[in-house]
């Protein structure tokens, strides 16, 4: 048995370890932010050089910088949350739930989208090329996202 004139000191004891490990933990958390944030504008700025490289169409370049880059972000969000103490498992189940729930929703948009992504990536058609859809000839005059 706890003699009564020690419960002050054990809860203040009990209290001041969990606050100071919490603080320890904001503070990597807020480390893994900063540095996480900085590393993806620094992959950022990598990746557009190497699409510039390779000649790849703007619209696309664009496309992937912007999904690279917030993907990137996600990640770094759900390890600083992570370190915090949060439980991941179950925001990643709700997200991965919420984007089932999207993509069926937009199942045609997205496909859609896909197929535009594909053929500015693909470019199976050039300004200028002659084609024949359902039995109609065209000449390819503009190619928009």
């Amino acid at each position: 048995m706890i003699p009564r004139s020690c419960l002050p000191r054990i809860l203040w004891k009990t209290v001041s370890d969990y606050l100071l490990n919490f603080g320890v933990n904001l503070l990597v958390a807020a480390g893994i932010l900063v540095v996480g944030f900085w590393l993806a504008k620094r992959f950022k700025k990598t990746l557009r050089m190497v699409l510039e490289k390779r000649d790849i169409d703007p619209s696309v370049r664009t496309f992937l910088l912007d999904f690279n880059t917030w993907m990137f972000k996600i990640l770094v969000i759900i390890t600083a949350l992570a370190k915090l103490g949060i439980e991941i498992t179950s925001f990643l189940a709700l997200l991965s739930a919420a984007g089932l729930a999207i993509g069926m929703a937009f199942s045609g948009a997205l496909g859609n989208f896909a197929r535009g992504i594909l053929l500015l990536v693909l470019r199976p058609y050039r300004v200028g090329d002659v084609v024949i859809a359902k039995g109609e000839l065209g000449k390819v005059t503009d190619i928009q996202c």
